[in-house]
């Protein structure tokens, strides 16, 4: 990764690793981040103790604190106060650099408990060193291998890199379609296309950064045979993850209309109960119906929006069965991804209170 452009912001504290916050901020050198990176590699193998901050014994925070001390950055103490301190967010997973904040939760809650520091990010795989309870060490991990990819909350970066917040206007994208990844797609891009080349624009998007196919064999087949995609650095098979943290804006939008205009040249969205994602649902919708007949229905809104039956082997019969669906382009197999990103807010309304009506 390239180490040039970097402006570092800082934050004046009065004492070391205090987290009284401060406005005040001082430019750190080129070099000072370096120095983080280096002093975070000497404490490889370094034992984990809970509350420790020396060579004998350290816990992750007091790892992150004593490297940026190296760059006098005085920063909190704990995980959860470093989170919450200034910096800047990192909301894409190829935004990331060396010397970022990465952090992590393994509660419901989505508390902050850990934290590391990203070492590297080379072809998608990001490095990061942390003071491991589990291994009992200062250790390496990748955010993309588990559980650090179901635990990780966020990004947060202490300095701005001006060189990656420049546009790379000779970047190149392989693939059939690049225009799907380099700019934002028109109509005319789209209208007279097939179905299945459709799905091969938008499937392009996720192959470009690393998504390893594994749910639609079609897919595997056709990506397994270009040479391009044989050549790139797998990073997870996780398609909610890919889409949150690695598409660009511009690729959210191309994707986001793509599966818009599939749906409208193939006359979707269909289904029993269509009308649960075009309006409220009211009362005299629901009191008839028993309760497979609803759960047909809330699934119907996931099963719109393209959502890929896996765990309820009742459902993947009933909707593989249905003609409908089958024309549908496929998304995830994460329903929460699907609500989160995909659903109207009629449609969150209605999914509320159709499981009310099924749990009388």
């Amino acid at each position: 990764m390239k180490t040039l452009n970097f402006i570092f912001i800082i934050f004046i504290f009065k004492s070391i690793c205090y987290s009284q916050k401060s406005d005040d901020f001082n430019y750190l050198s080129v070099d000072k981040i370096n120095l983080v990176i280096k002093e975070a590699n000497s404490y490889l193998k370094v034992p984990y103790l809970y509350g420790g901050c020396t060579r004998k014994g350290i816990d992750c925070s007091c790892l992150v604190c004593n490297c940026f001390k190296k760059a006098n950055l005085n920063i909190p103490r704990n995980s959860k106060a470093q989170s919450n301190w200034h910096g800047l967010l990192v909301k894409k997973m190829n935004m990331i650099q060396a010397g970022d904040l990465v952090f992590f939760s393994s509660d419901k809650k989505k508390t902050v408990n850990h934290v590391g520091i990203v070492i590297d990010n080379s072809q998608g795989l990001i490095k990061f060193i942390h003071a491991s309870n589990n291994k009992k060490k200062v250790t390496y991990d990748y955010l993309s291998s588990k559980p650090w990819n179901k635990y990780y909350i966020k990004t947060k970066r202490l300095f701005v890199t001006t060189d990656n917040l420049k546009v790379d206007t000779k970047k190149q994208y392989d693939g059939k379609y690049p225009q799907a990844s380099l700019r934002i797609l028109t109509l005319k891009d789209i209208e007279n296309l097939k179905i299945l080349e459709l799905q091969i624009m938008r499937n392009e998007i996720f192959a470009r950064h690393g998504y390893e196919f594994n749910k639609n064999s079609q897919m595997i087949e056709y990506f397994k045979k270009q040479e391009w995609y044989r050549n790139i650095q797998k990073i997870t098979k996780d398609d909610s993850f890919i889409y949150k943290y690695y598409l660009t804006d511009i690729e959210e939008n191309n994707h986001r209309f793509i599966v818009d205009y599939e749906n409208k040249k193939y006359n979707m969205p269909f289904g029993k109960y269509s009308y649960a994602s075009s309006r409220l649902l009211t009362d005299k919708d629901l009191k008839s119906l028993d309760k497979y007949e609803l759960k047909i229905m809330r699934n119907e809104i996931f099963a719109r929006h393209g959502y890929i039956f896996h765990l309820n082997q009742e459902m993947v019969d009933y909707f593989n069965n249905q003609m409908w669906y089958k024309n549908i382009p496929k998304v995830s197999s994460d329903s929460q991804f699907i609500y989160e990103f995909f659903f109207t807010q009629t449609e969150k309304k209605n999914i509320d209170l159709i499981k009310h009506y099924e749990k009388q």
